[in-house]
């Protein structure tokens, strides 16, 4: 089935890759990886520009940036970002919706393939569910994101396939390190620590 992926990279980050070393992601491998029976025509990240005005982190804006950057050079990802404002995301979740929307009505894909367990989407996925009865739709609820649960009940009678992220993989499909863009090389953030993958 042609797939579109739909990432809430917020959800992702915090959900499974926050306290790991695989924040280093290439999102194109892994999802081609997980969804090896499918044919993943386009895997859209959905993120919000971190501030570099917090002491806490005073180079997460740095970091963040990085990796955007690395990722821009995947053929199959398109990276969609939105803004935070105290600490919140803005516009993120209504860009994911509408996205999904949209290419349901465009006949992008025949299966719908959701990553986050925030239940914010559950009116735009019964809606797809109701306009478009066969398509697919399954989502994966990142495994370390406890606040998903109530979600994974709620989203398990309007999609046809509810899934916890699995993690095990991650470690097999990280970006190079440096990612070659151009004229120059994106290191890997040196706080990210090395990986070795065996």
């Amino acid at each position: 089935m042609r797939t579109c992926v739909y990432v809430d990279g917020f959800n992702l980050y915090y959900g499974a890759l926050k306290d790991s070393p695989w924040k280093w992601l290439d999102l194109q491998a892994f999802f081609e990886s997980l969804l090896n029976q499918q044919d993943v025509r386009r895997i859209k990240y959905f993120t919000s520009v971190v501030s570099d005005q917090n002491p806490r982190n005073p180079h997460a804006r740095e970091r963040q940036q990085a990796y955007l950057d690395a990722v821009k050079t995947l053929p199959k990802v398109e990276i969609i970002t939105g803004r935070l404002r105290n600490g919140k995301e803005k516009m993120t979740d209504v860009a994911i919706a509408v996205h999904m929307l949209d290419d349901a009505y465009r006949q992008e894909f025949d299966q719908l393939a959701l990553v986050s367990g925030d239940a914010d989407f559950l009116p735009a996925l019964a809606m797809i569910k109701k306009r478009f009865r066969n398509k697919d739709i399954v989502v994966y609820v990142p495994d370390n994101d406890k606040d998903a649960i109530g979600s994974f009940y709620a989203m398990k009678d309007i999609v046809d396939h509810i899934r916890f992220l699995p993690t095990q993989g991650l470690k097999h499909s990280m970006l190079p390190n440096p990612v070659r863009s151009g004229q120059r090389d994106i290191a890997k953030p040196e706080a990210w620590g090395r990986v070795r993958i065996k």
